[in-house]
């Protein structure tokens, strides 16, 4: 199992057990759509030369402006998108 499997998993079995999966869906299709839209987010996100400190707070600066649900917030970026 990857690193993407693990975290998808691990947000699949948090999301089930607080019962927000639908809302977690949502939000993820919400943040599929703000990447898609937003090629700058998405270069800063893969850059090699940006801070992964700064991209966090850069993406999920982002996320909270959208009102995503908490769950997402305390997940960490550990890998480039």
């Amino acid at each position: 199992m990857n690193v993407a499997q693990r975290y998808a998993k691990s947000l699949l079995d948090l999301a089930t057990e607080l019962d927000i999966s639908e809302r977690v869906y949502n939000d993820l299709i919400l943040i599929d759509k703000i990447l898609s839209e937003n090629n700058d987010l998405r270069i800063v996100l893969q850059s090699p030369i940006i801070r992964q400190e700064k991209k966090e707070k850069l993406f999920f600066r982002r996320i909270r402006i959208l009102r995503t649900h908490p769950v997402f917030i305390a997940l960490r970026l550990q890998q480039p998108i």
